[in-house]
């Protein structure tokens, strides 16, 4: 048992290591690159504000971005601490993007082999996630970091309730904290993130709906979540002033359906070219 455990331990060491290698060769060049576009107006111009550490507080409760209606304060949060880090030298920003994307591409590992656990299935799709074309710009781009630091969190959300679901005493109630806070950094990373609490209602949907846990569970969580939403919102409307985007005509209905029809046509297109892959979970799983 103990030598399988070491050979366990080994491979999945083997397995991580893999993939921070791969996901730094692919964007090592990105480290040399400079301040560009929105880099030079959010850290450039704004060094005096980045460089008082004050601010990481004063950022939750004034607007950064002028009249821009963004309450992104964990983004700045980062940006002042590499400033303090960096100053105004690009390559530390870069490095910081590109160690936050390598933590991501651990996390899909871990994500993906707690629900199949196939380690082999959790490696290619850590590496798809990695090289992905579509991963380039959130992370080679400075600015981008909004991104790279929405899905830390969100994949964090997502990991911490499926632990929450097999653990018990202590460590539940710590899972569960874990849950709520995570999903609180999502919302204040990036105001899409509100996704994140429909993809909970979907992992229980398609791969848990089997699992044993308490009566009332999957109501206490919803709720947990439905409530830091509204207070989110509250103190979003309470920082810019107003909700931040107008509330009226047709613009806003399409804003809104168009997020619910993008993801609903990407779930579409995996269960149908991957119909297998719930069955799988649901297999596992027991």
């Amino acid at each position: 048992m103990i030598k399988k455990k070491k050979t366990y331990g080994a491979e999945s060491t083997v397995i991580c290591i893999i993939i921070v290698g791969i996901t730094l060769g692919i964007y090592f060049n990105s480290l040399h690159g400079d301040f560009i576009w929105d880099d030079k107006d959010i850290i450039l111009k704004n060094s005096g504000y980045l460089n008082d550490w004050k601010n990481i507080f004063a950022v939750f409760t004034e607007p950064f971005f002028g009249e821009v209606p963004f309450y992104r304060p964990l983004l700045i949060v980062s940006f002042i601490i590499d400033y303090q880090l960096w100053g105004v030298h690009p390559f530390g920003y870069h490095y910081t993007n590109v160690v936050l994307h390598i933590v991501n591409a651990l996390l899909v590992y871990l994500l993906v082999v707690t629900l199949f656990h196939h380690k082999y299935l959790a490696l290619f799709s850590s590496m798809i996630f990695a090289a992905h074309p579509i991963q380039t710009e959130a992370v080679a781009w400075i600015s981008g970091r909004n991104d790279v630091i929405l899905t830390f969190f969100s994949l964090l959300t997502l990991i911490c309730y499926i632990r929450w679901h097999s653990l018990k005493g202590a460590k539940r109630i710590f899972a569960f904290i874990g849950f709520l806070h995570a999903f609180a950094c999502v919302l204040l990373t990036k105001e899409s993130g509100i996704i994140v609490l429909f993809l909970v209602v979907l992992l229980d949907c398609c791969f848990q709906p089997d699992l044993p846990r308490p009566a009332g569970g999957k109501w206490k969580v919803y709720s947990s979540l439905i409530v830091i939403s509204c207070f989110y919102t509250a103190v979003r409307m309470k920082v810019l002033g107003d909700f931040g985007v107008s509330l009226a005509g047709e613009d806003f209905v399409r804003r809104i359906l168009d997020v619910f029809f993008i993801y609903a046509y990407h779930y579409y297109k995996d269960c149908l070219f991957h119909p297998d892959l719930i069955l799988l979970s649901k297999q596992r799983l027991h």
